[in-house]
């Protein structure tokens, strides 16, 4: 659908359809919502009454509040009350009754109308701008050339600055700038304070290697099926929401009640057969109650869906940020996730997928942790496993900036160092390389550190201590 200027006789490119196609899948569709406010902004509807429903239901998502045509017609109400038209908004349930997940075409028709429009406005000013004398060729061509690239969306922050002048600028976050950042690290390692730069998994020896946790990066954490993947990130995600630190988790392979019983059962220390055969004792159902209720105040936020995109797990990832604050991530697992589109295979697909939740890390500026699984060559004789083993792996590799690789001795040996979970850190671009051992009580899922951290040598497969 085409609206004609009236001005310049020109037509502006817009789609109404699209616009309120999109607007009706919005309210019976979460995914669409997803996609939807991580592609768009208000600025891109044509319509202003369109325009005023996105921007509302956009505060309603921000508030972690339903999406419907009530609390759309408070907020607009409240904020934009020139622009209501209720007959309009409950028009749009009649759009509603197609549910098909897939959004992106619309979207893709709003987002590129709009960039046309902008693209004419810009074309009109230059126009006008080059028939006078005032403007300088030079003024004229910085000026444009920046709104060009902000239009295509190349401009969204100047990135070249000079070496000396970012040691006056914020490091890290911090508040700080570099020098004062290394005086208050010599000053927080004389008084005993950590120093960590990353947030704490809560294993001493592992934190020391990897600074903890850190803002921006993706951390693997790989293993054969049945070593203690998922055990291994719950008792870190644990560890982090007694701290206060707000986890986001998405359990792409347990569903909800499956995550409630192992994280009610590692914070108990109550084996989980016995809780599904009820054999347990008073003493134990006490420590089950204790346990359940420190975990209805952690700060542990859950997404169970499956057979997610990648372009979910973006969108996902930006809602629990700003509607629940969370601060890290942790995915579970890495080859659950899709990318959009076709691909020849298996291993180009999930190419695209380790870039993109690498870029979840790096453009939230939040720690992405996520399980991946090894290579049946790794399941060849009980041998440590190396990076190689990775599935898929040399996207991964290139893309992680740690990987951690889970073995246990005892797996095919039960006479190995029994109750042993030996943690390689096999990359680690900003630390140290080494081997972490923990003792693993299965049967809890309790995890504690050893005395000992191993160098790491990756040729190395005996010789446990």
């Amino acid at each position: 659908m085409r609206r004609q200027n009236k001005g310049d006789h020109m037509e502006l490119p817009t789609d109404l359809d699209a616009e309120a196609t999109l607007l009706g899948r919005m309210l019976t569709n979460i995914n669409v919502v997803n996609d939807a406010f991580d592609s768009l902004t208000p600025e891109d509807f044509f319509s202003p009454n369109y325009r005023a429903i996105f921007a509302a239901m956009h505060l309603l998502y921000k508030e972690n509040s339903a999406i419907e045509p009530e609390s759309i017609i408070r907020i607009i109400q409240e904020h934009f009350p020139q622009s209501l038209d209720i007959p309009l908004i409950y028009g749009l349930e009649l759009h509603s009754a197609d549910h098909i997940d897939d959004a992106s075409h619309f979207i893709s028709a709003i987002r590129e109308n709009s960039m046309r429009r902008r693209l004419m406005s810009l074309g009109s000013e230059i126009i006008a701008l080059s028939s006078k004398k005032g403007p300088s060729l030079g003024q004229l061509e910085n000026d444009f050339s920046k709104r060009l690239a902000d239009i295509f969306g190349h401009n969204q922050k100047e990135t070249t600055i000079k070496l000396g002048d970012a040691y006056e600028q914020e490091y890290r976050n911090s508040g700080l700038n570099f020098l004062q950042w290394v005086q208050k690290k010599q000053e927080d390692s004389i008084a005993g304070i950590s120093t960590l730069t990353g947030y704490s998994s809560g294993f001493k020896k592992i934190d020391n290697l990897l600074d903890g946790l850190n803002k921006g990066h993706l951390v693997i954490i790989g293993a054969r099926p049945g070593v203690g993947k998922t055990t291994f990130i719950s008792n870190i995600i644990k560890n982090m929401s007694l701290d206060g630190i707000r986890v986001g988790y998405f359990s792409l392979e347990a569903n909800i009640e499956d995550a409630q019983m192992s994280f009610a059962c590692i914070m108990s220390e109550v084996e989980s057969y016995r809780v599904k055969k009820g054999l347990i004792d008073s003493e134990e159902y006490t420590r089950l109650t204790c346990g359940t209720a420190d975990l209805r105040e952690a700060p542990i936020f859950i997404d169970a869906s499956s057979g997610l995109k990648l372009n979910q797990v973006r969108a996902r990832t930006r809602r629990m940020i700003s509607s629940c604050g969370v601060q890290a991530i942790f995915i579970d697992y890495f080859g659950e996730i899709g990318a959009d589109g076709r691909f020849p295979n298996k291993q180009e697909e999930m190419q695209v997928v380790s870039r993109g939740i690498r870029a979840i890390a790096k453009d939230f500026n939040i720690p992405v942790i996520c399980v991946a699984q090894l290579n049946r060559d790794s399941e060849k004789g009980n041998r440590v496993p190396i990076k190689s083993d990775l599935r898929e792996s040399g996207q991964i590799e290139a893309d992680a900036h740690s990987i951690l690789l889970l073995h246990r001795p005892d797996q095919d040996d039960p006479n190995n160092h029994p109750g042993v979970l030996n943690v390689h850190i096999v990359k680690n671009r900003y630390g140290s390389e080494g081997r972490v051992s923990l003792n693993f009580e299965k049967n809890i899922g309790k995890l504690t550190e050893l005395e000992q951290i191993f160098p790491f040598k990756e040729k190395t497969q005996t010789n446990y201590v």
